[in-house]
This record gives C-alpha cells, structure tokens and sequence, in this order.
C-alpha cells in the first residue's frame, strides 16, 4: 500500500526543488511520486476474496485513526536512491500497523515478514550506473525546507516494474479516520547523511500489491547506512 503525492502540492514541490539540482539521476516523475507502506504480496498469490476482507479489515481499523500531519523534507543519501525522510518518523506508525494487522488477519500468503521494520521516505531519484556521490551530495547541500505532508488516504495498488520506473493501477482509496489532520509547528530539522535501503522482489515479471502511505520516512537501524565519503552511488529501487 502506498501514501501517494497526487493531492500533497506542498510535498510536491520539496521533491521538486530537489530534482531541480540534481543531474544525471533517474528522477521519479511527478505521477509517480509515493510513500511505500507496505508490501503486501504477490497478486497472483492473493485471491480476490483475500483482497476484499483486507479493504474491509483496514478500513475498520484505519476509523479508529485520526489523519496525520507531518512534515516532508529529511534528506537521506544512499547508494542507489535520494529520498527525502519525513518528521516526527513514528508518527505514521500507526497508519502502518493498521494495515499490517488487516493484512495478517485476511490474507494467507504475505510478506508482512519480509519488512518488519519501517522508515517512511518519498524516493526522488534513481541511481541505475556507477559514478561518485559527492556531485549529487554537493548539489544538495543545501537542505530543502520542509513541507507539510498530511495523510488522511492509504491507496492499496497494483504494482508493475516498467524498464525504470515502478507504475501502479490504483485498487482502492482508503480513508484514514474521521477528523482533520492534527497540525504541527516544527522548528527544526536538521538532517544527517543517511539513507534506506529498500529490497524489490520481482520473480519473472509479476506484480506485487503494495500499500503506499502519502507522508513517511525510512527508519529502523538494520535498514539505514551511512554514505560514506567518495562513495560510489549505484542503481536503486
């Protein structure tokens, strides 16, 4: 499932100032723009039935939720991506385990194991070749201001990788509680060089069922390393 940027022009714009500084990176277009929550499973391996009572077990939990208001603009390096991380982090985590408690309530045949831990990030560009990182560290080196980034929608989606690009067909729009989003004032936010490794499964093509969260940022210690200096940036996902 995903958080997706469609509605989010504030978030747009963050990740916009950043691809207008950098060169030779695959930028992710704007259509595309997201924050992976979960990865659900294989579509194929999901039967519709599954599908349903997941849509309904979300939903019953995401009622339970208010919408979520963070701020968009952390800028994580790592070797095959340029992200930006979201703040305070574990404020989406709810959002979060809402759907992987739906998900293991419903459906038999999931990779709920494959990513226990989470750190909610919008990716901003791609790195498919070898080449140094201190260009694109250079060119960043002036953060970005955040921007606010507000979740009141999960979208469940079915997920295709296309040459470079991962495209998704829209399921469903899940609505996250019943109230406005709750509003911060963050003073701060001074961000190290750090990045997320994310791990795409594709066996002979498939699609998989993702869950996209409209504001995250990456996290958890076993899934961020440091960029190191003279680092080479190679191909992400």
């Amino acid at each position: 499932m995903h958080i997706l940027l469609h509605d989010q022009p504030d978030a747009r714009d963050v990740v916009r100032q950043c691809q207008d500084k950098l060169a030779g990176l695959d930028m992710v277009p704007e259509e595309w723009l997201h924050m992976t929550t979960q990865i659900v499973g294989f579509a194929d391996e999901i039967s519709s039935t599954e599908v349903e009572q997941m849509i309904h077990e979300t939903r019953l939990r995401f009622a339970a939720l208010a919408p979520v208001a963070v701020q968009l603009g952390r800028l994580w390096f790592h070797s095959e991506a340029v992200m930006l991380g979201i703040h305070p982090p574990q404020d989406l985590d709810p959002v979060r385990e809402a759907i992987r408690d739906a998900v293991a309530e419903s459906v038999r045949v999931h990779q709920l194991a494959d990513e226990p831990e989470w750190t909610p990030h919008v990716s901003v560009a791609y790195s498919h070749g070898d080449g140094p990182a201190e260009p694109v560290l250079d060119a960043l080196a002036a953060r970005p201001e955040p921007r606010a980034l507000r979740v009141h929608e999960v979208h469940l989606v079915e997920q295709v990788r296309v040459g470079r690009l991962y495209p998704w067909d829209v399921r469903t729009a899940l609505t996250v509680g019943r109230f406005p989003a709750r509003r911060r004032t963050l003073e701060s936010l001074q961000p190290p060089l750090w990045g997320v490794s994310r791990q795409t499964r594709d066996r002979g093509g498939r699609s998989l069922l993702w869950v996209y969260e409209r504001d995250a940022e990456p996290r958890g210690p076993s899934s961020i390393c440091a960029q190191a200096e003279g680092a080479h940036a190679k191909g992400s996902r």
